[in-house]
């Protein structure tokens, strides 16, 4: 909780989350990697950027960066925010949808 007594903007970015990938209730994994990876894919073509470029930006590797937009693989937080920068994001841009 915020000390207003509202939900911290975390708590909300993740209700929001629950909410488009399951209708409100805990996500699979699996759902999740999805719905992630469709994110990324959606803003690396918002710029105008191949899944190369995008990774020669980023220094992560290519064919992570197809399975990860695929679903197929989670990322840490450093490859999360390297992406993040690439793309000309903050990192929760790639995780609320907005």
């Amino acid at each position: 909780m915020a000390r207003d007594g509202q939900p911290s903007r975390a708590v909300r970015m993740r209700s929001e989350f629950r909410t488009q990938v399951r209708g409100g209730a805990m996500a699979e994994p699996t759902e999740v990697r999805a719905a992630f990876g469709a994110r990324v894919a959606e803003l690396r073509r918002e710029q105008g950027m191949s899944q190369a470029e995008l990774a020669a930006a980023s220094g992560v590797d290519r064919v992570t960066v197809s399975r990860v937009e695929r679903g197929l693989q989670d990322l840490g937080v450093v490859r999360l925010v390297a992406l993040a920068d690439a793309l000309d994001r903050l990192p929760g841009d790639l995780l609320d949808g907005q």
